[in-house]
């Protein structure tokens, strides 16, 4: 069985300044009747069409120092004319997305979805990938580090160099941060955990620490052991105000408000730990560039069973959900605190019905009641 060559990719955060990667790969031995390069359209876990190839500034194809023509085929693919030899694809991506999903750089930070920046080589998705991950230039950047799940095979612990993945699936599960964050490392049933964090917080990391490592391996031993990866990295973002979640393979990428992280000196944060991580779904990648839709019923028992693992190990608030106290207040906490993809068919039917034809002007003038100043509903509604 002949080997298969590596496919090479190289991503610089050339300027900061400008939102601007540079990512290049490189094809050993490229399709002699031509190569095909594609930018996924959609995230797997994260199901809706996001065209990341609209970030694309600039792309061209070289062979050594000469060129190469390659001309685009529809709004994600671009064909490269024939050559013999090692052929080189490099693009300057736009990343202003602050998403969990997109790529983002800016002076405070970069990060990004392989999906978003790296080309899939068509008819080379099983060959081994190698990425080389460059630093930002100048003495600004020079305590900048780097967090992901991905394998290390020439770069230090939480340094950039080269990583390495089995394929193109593995390489896009693999988010990827650089910046000045806050690490923490915990084990969880013999597995190592990292937690990085990003942005301006004051969180109690050691805390976060016991927690997480009481919440993970609550899950390790409720799936079963042993855990199916060799090390998993939380990559969370701290902002003013939003909140969000995509989970990985070996990681997971989150946004949280500042606030909802635990404090220093005892303070409680408002929300919870970060999510449960996703099972291995099945191999997406000839669905990448169009639609494709996910198993009904998985994101109910995601959401349920976050909820349930995160009272078990006493984490957070939800003790009501195992105490057996009077019937009706019991079907009452448990309304309250599962998710609405958990509830009756009968209840989400109620919630969207419309209503009668009796009730609509009663429903009109409630607005109307609303809207008005007072004094003047009656005069409004007489009209």
């Amino acid at each position: 069985m002949p080997v298969r060559r590596p496919i090479r990719y190289r991503i610089a955060a050339r300027s900061p300044e400008a939102h601007l990667f540079e990512v290049s790969v490189t094809v050993e031995s490229p399709d002699p009747a031509g190569q095909r390069f594609a930018l996924p359209a959609w995230i797997p876990g994260s199901y809706m069409i996001r065209e990341f190839a609209r970030h694309v500034v600039a792309i061209r194809a070289t062979q050594g120092r000469r060129p190469v023509g390659l001309r685009k085929l529809d709004k994600h693919t671009w064909h490269a004319e024939p050559c013999d030899g090692p052929l080189t694809v490099a693009a300057e991506i736009y990343a202003w997305d602050p998403s969990v999903r997109g790529a983002h750089l800016d002076t405070g930070h970069g990060f990004f979805n392989g999906a978003c920046v790296f080309l899939r080589v068509a008819g080379h998705e099983a060959d081994p990938c190698e990425v080389e991950i460059l630093p930002p230039r100048g003495a600004r950047y020079r305590a900048w580090r780097v967090a992901t799940a991905m394998r290390r095979k020439r770069a230090p612990r939480a340094g950039f160099g080269l990583y390495a993945a089995a394929g193109y699936d593995e390489l896009i599960d693999h988010p990827v941060e650089m910046g000045t964050f806050a690490l923490g490392r915990f084990i969880a049933c013999g597995v190592p955990h990292e937690i990085a964090i990003t942005g301006r917080h004051d969180a109690d990391l050691a805390r976060l620490e016991r927690d997480l490592e009481r919440l993970c391996e609550t899950h390790i031993r409720f799936w079963g052991t042993p855990a199916p990866m060799d090390r998993y990295v939380f990559l969370v973002s701290a902002r003013d105000e939003g909140y969000g979640g995509l989970e990985h393979h070996a990681s997971t990428a989150l946004a949280c408000r500042r606030d909802d992280l635990p404090r220093r000196g005892g303070a409680r944060g408002r929300r919870g730990l970060p999510q449960l991580p996703r099972a291995r779904e099945p191999r997406v990648l000839p669905h990448l560039e169009r639609e494709a839709y996910p198993a009904r019923g998985v994101h109910a028992v995601r959401s349920r069973g976050g909820e349930l693992h995160r009272a078990a190990v006493g984490v957070r608030g939800h003790h009501l959900l195992l105490r057996r106290p009077r019937a009706r207040a019991r079907r009452t906490d448990l309304r309250g605190r599962l998710s609405r993809a958990g509830r009756p068919q009968r209840d989400r039917a109620r919630a969207h019905a419309r209503p009668a034809p009796a009730d609509r002007r009663r429903i009109e003038l409630g607005r109307l009641d609303q809207v008005l100043p007072p004094g003047r509903e009656r005069r409004r509604t007489r009209s």
